[in-house]
Formats: C-alpha cells, structure tokens, sequence
C-alpha cells in the first residue's frame, strides 16, 4: 500500500508541475517493479502483490487526471466573466443603441448593454 500511497503523491506532484503524463509511465514502472520486489522479498501472496502492482500503475495516472481536471475547471470558471466582457464590448462596439427607439426603450437597451 505504501506504494500506491507514493503513487498518488507522484500524481499529485506531477499535475501541480504540469509535467507531462508520459513522466508517469517511468514513475509508474518504478514503483510497479519496488512493489514487486519488495511483496517478493517479504513473502506476500502473489495475488496481494499483484494488487499492489496494479495500484501503483494506476494512482499516479487516476491522480493527475484528478487533478489537472479539476485545475482546468478552475481557471475556466475564472475566464468566463472576462470573455463576457469582452464580446459584450465587442458587441456594444457593432451594434450601437439605435437613435429612434421612443427614449423609454432607449434606457432600457442601454442599461441592458450595461448590465
């Protein structure tokens, strides 16, 4: 389990240093091949090594997948008030308020442009 437990925090490590996914093939096999080694020398059961194995492929990749996903939806969520910004501008600069709305509806559309 420790292994595994290593196998995250590489992912984790990864993804925050915006490494790329293929360093986690190396980091993968490393740990995959001390997972081996050390349930051999210790004596476990191969199924229980076999996990492990399995485990210490799998962490880091489940890990950075998680999150570089989640670090993307951030810094999306964050830009999205900017683009409105920008092609609301980018519209009010297109469409001007037109001069022979009653004055009423004149308001209104240029506080809508503004809102």
């Amino acid at each position: 389990m420790v292994f595994v437990v290593f196998g995250v925090a590489a992912g984790v490590l990864c993804a925050f240093l915006r490494y790329p996914f293929f360093l986690l093939a190396a980091i993968g096999a490393l740990l995959a091949a001390g997972a081996a080694l050390t349930g051999i020398v210790v004596g476990t059961h191969p199924g229980v090594i076999a996990v492990e194995v399995f485990g210490s492929v799998a962490a880091p990749q489940f890990a950075f997948v998680a999150v570089s996903l989640t670090d993307h939806l951030i810094r999306r969520t964050r830009l999205i008030p900017q683009v409105r910004a920008a092609i609301g501008q980018q519209l009010h600069a297109e469409f001007e308020v037109p001069r022979s709305l009653p004055p009423e509806l004149a308001t209104l559309v240029t506080q809508l442009a503004h809102a």
